[in-house]
């Protein structure tokens, strides 16, 4: 992509627009990296290196959720074990259920249930 072409609304002086994944990457006070590109290729290189680096993510990428969420699954879980109390989040709500907020109300209303099934359509 072109960082100097000329775009259709104004960007903050304080707003730097890179071409390198390294850059947003390798840069200590980003503590977020939201994934928008879409895909499996360079999404996937994107978050696992975003995490292992201890940067929170958040997707609505349904294919990569959809192919490789149980790996991603284990980085957090392999991150997260040797953190200083700080936990490394993937946050992914806007994929599922067409952006429902289901997946954090099963996640922190419903910890004491035991819920077996969801039925319904609930496809994005």
């Amino acid at each position: 992509r072109d960082a100097s072409k000329s775009r259709d609304f104004d960007v903050p002086s304080n707003t730097e627009i890179v071409t390198s994944y390294d850059d947003i990457l390798n840069d200590d006070d980003i503590d977020v990296v939201v994934e928008v590109m879409g895909g499996t290729t360079d999404a996937k290189d994107i978050v696992y290196t975003a995490l292992r680096k201890g940067k929170d993510v958040v997707t609505a990428n349904k294919a990569l959720i959809a192919a490789y969420l149980p790996e991603i699954n284990a980085i957090i879980e392999e991150v997260n074990a040797g953190s200083d109390g700080k936990n490394v989040e993937f946050r992914y709500e806007a994929a599922v259920c067409g952006g429902i907020p289901i997946i954090r109300s099963l996640q922190t209303d419903f910890v004491g249930d035991d819920i077996s099934m969801i039925s319904g359509i609930i496809n994005g």
